[in-house]
């Protein structure tokens, strides 16, 4: 059971730099129209450059060539439990935690996933 970071971070940059552009928007006040315009222009631009650059080059960071394990699906299971008690059981959500919870538990998803190879 290994932890393959390079691609746990490679397919979770887009919620990473969703997190980090919603923080930085709402401190600076932006209005959430723009907000959600920056999201979508950052996701398609980054969805756009891996298919067209990174896939080709490196076939090893297409999410098509991997698979959930028995670990993977352990952290799913975990993960939605203690979101569900966030936001049921304590109503402590807001997007920014929202946001947190899912980089994190895609990250830790992701990362244990096995590599079945090309296809």
């Amino acid at each position: 059971m290994t932890f393959n970071w390079k691609y746990a971070l490679f397919t979770n940059a887009p919620i990473l730099f969703t997190l980090i552009i919603y923080i930085a928007m709402t401190a600076l006040q932006i209005d959430l129209i723009c907000l959600i315009l920056v999201v979508i222009l950052t996701w398609t631009g980054w969805y756009a450059y891996a298919g067209w650059k990174v896939y080709r080059r490196h076939p090893e960071f297409n999410y098509h060539n991997y698979q959930r394990g028995t670990v993977s699906m352990i952290i799913i299971t975990i993960s939605t439990i203690g979101f569900l008690f966030l936001l049921l059981k304590l109503k402590l959500i807001d997007t920014a935690l929202f946001l947190t919870w899912l980089a994190i538990s895609n990250f830790l998803v992701d990362g244990f996933a096995k590599y079945k190879g090309l296809q």
